[in-house]
């Protein structure tokens, strides 16, 4: 408060005021004086125990899932990290710089830090692990090693050739030189994935996979330390943690059927919310429509969008979806918001071909409205009046999905003049017959591997593209993802995928449904937990502590 700025109070105030507004002057001083709050410091200690899904490999340039990264994440750190809110951040290195051609990088590590078997991390320790990454042996290459492939001489090592990298340079024990062969602008964002994390040295002499598995051994602020009969997984606060030391003494990924309450009535919650009730886990992935019964059971519910898209595919090379017109009739017939109906709480509307949250992303809907005579007319004019003439059309879906969702969008496409076949199939089937081009359409969803408009696009619709399930292409669309690799990340990148999005749109090799939206849960007790559009992987559990002071405490009673 500041009264000598304000209006002026004229001639005729008496003593009395003059002393009331003196008192309220000192008052004022007084409080703007006194200090602010300060917080207590986390409480340290207490074990917090997640409930997932089985983390197969903890190997990171084999780590494919969710549930791999987010335990890898722990235990590994790469050159730089996502933050919740998907902002790089330095994590091994301190700083960079970027050579004005994009193509070579220069990257300070962090003084001190150590591998959780006591070794040192040095610039040549950096570049053997990302070399690892290149040679990966994988039934697929990852979108990882793929990028990394794009460093000077990477090419050869990822062929199996034994020469060393001729792009990676360790200048010294704390420079790191990285030179690619052509700029590629999401680059730094590639050193932030969980399969670019440096491993130790350890595990790279004793042979990679089988010696991972048996001591991951990375520098992030949890070690490893054992795995438990029913796969799940123990980690410890690693002491020598460089930065500042995790508030938790451990953390326990458990396995859902590790909490599974056995034969239970139909009433039952789902395993998830069983768990947090019982006290078997304190945090947890909701399933779809339950966030209301875990909030009125006190439970601490966050709900975020995830990069994700749920789709219906279709083959560019199976007449009559060899016709764009066929598959933007497709598009038109479906009324998308009846799906969002379903589960408004779990589905997100479609507004172009990126979800929220992704960097890129059009404000705008670059989606043109469902409109089934439109559909009806889109195939009359490419030769099927009403239909007539257009063979079934196969729909390959998973035996797992609700038919609450794909029945309605079966029941679109018959209302604009397609005869449909439904294939109700197991995930692998699904996955090898869409693959192979054995079906003309098929439902599936995809996650980004990273918070890049690239990562979406490039592997689904470039031609070269390793998910490109449509046999899609495009050379107006390839010649606009190879642009938006060179540009630096801004306005005239994120205008190129915009481009995209209304180029994608009329080509209708994928018809957009619904984007994911992910809830999860947690007991009020445990605090710290910031969980953004990148989900559980990227949770920094350093930062997690428990006011109650333990789960074994917290939970005395309840079990």
């Amino acid at each position: 408060m500041h009264s000598h700025s304000g209006p002026s109070w004229g001639r005729a105030g008496t003593s009395i005021a003059r002393a009331a507004i003196l008192l309220l002057f000192l008052a004022c001083a007084r409080e703007e004086k006194r200090p602010a709050p300060v917080e207590p410091p986390p409480r340290q200690g207490g074990e917090l125990r997640v409930l997932s899904e089985v983390a197969q490999d903890l190997d990171p340039v084999r780590s494919d899932e969710v549930y791999e990264a987010v335990v890898v994440r722990q235990i590994y750190e790469g050159l730089l990290t996502l933050d919740a809110g998907l902002q790089l951040r330095p994590a091994l290195a301190t700083s960079w710089t970027i050579s004005p051609d994009g193509r070579t990088y220069s990257f300070s590590l962090r003084p001190g830090v150590r591998f959780h078997d006591g070794s040192i991390l040095d610039a040549a320790s950096v570049a053997s692990s990302l070399e690892r990454c290149i040679a990966a042996h994988r039934e697929e290459p990852s979108f990882a090693s793929m990028c990394l492939c794009s460093i000077k001489g990477a090419e050869g090592r990822a062929a199996g050739r034994s020469s060393p990298v001729e792009g990676l340079r360790a200048l010294n024990e704390r420079t790191l030189e990285i030179e690619l062969s052509e700029p590629l602008s999401l680059f730094l964002k590639v050193l932030a994935m969980e399969q670019t994390a440096v491993t130790g040295p350890g595990g790279i002499g004793r042979g990679g996979k089988a010696s991972l598995e048996e001591q991951p051994i990375g520098t992030g602020p949890f070690r490893f330390v054992r795995r438990r009969d029913d796969g799940g997984i123990v980690l410890g606060r690693f002491d020598d943690y460089w930065g500042e030391r995790a508030n938790l003494d451990s953390l326990v990924f458990l396995p859902s059927r590790s909490v599974a309450a056995g034969d239970e009535a139909e009433a039952s919650p789902p395993i998830e919310i069983g768990a947090l009730v019982r006290g078997d886990a304190d945090y947890v992935e909701l399933p779809s429509g339950t966030s209301a019964l875990a909030r009125s059971l006190g439970f601490v519910v966050h709900r975020t969008p995830e990069l994700s898209v749920s789709f219906m595919g279709l083959r560019c090379d199976r007449p009559p979806l060899d016709d764009p017109a066929v598959r933007r009739a497709a598009l038109l017939a479906i009324h998308r918001e009846k799906l969002v109906a379903v589960d408004p709480e779990g589905m997100v509307p479609v507004n172009g071909f990126l979800p929220p949250g992704m960097p890129g992303r059009t404000p705008g809907n670059t989606m043109p409205d469902p409109d089934t005579e439109a559909a009806r007319a889109l195939l009359r004019d490419a030769g099927y009046p009403d239909g007539r003439g257009l063979p079934p059309l196969k729909v390959a879906v998973s035996e797992g999905s609700s038919p609450r969702l794909y029945e309605p969008i079966l029941a679109d496409l018959e209302a604009g003049g397609f005869t449909v076949k439904t294939l109700a199939l197991s995930w692998r089937q699904l996955d090898s017959l869409a693959s192979a081009g054995a079906v003309h359409a098929f439902m599936m969803s995809w996650v980004a591997d990273l918070p890049d408009p690239d990562a979406f696009l490039y592997p689904l619709f470039h031609s070269t593209g390793q998910s490109n399930l449509f046999a899609y292409r495009s050379e107006r669309v390839d010649s606009l993802l190879e642009e938006g690799r060179r540009l630096p990340l801004g306005p005239a990148r994120n205008q190129v995928y915009a481009r995209l999005s209304e180029i994608l749109a009329a080509d209708a090799p994928m018809i957009p449904l619904y984007h994911n939206s992910l809830a999860h849960a947690w007991r009020s007790a445990v605090r710290g937990i910031d969980v953004g559009p990148g989900g559980v992987s990227l949770i920094c559990f350093r930062e997690v502590h428990l006011d109650d002071g333990g789960s074994d405490a917290a939970h005395a009673g309840t079990r």
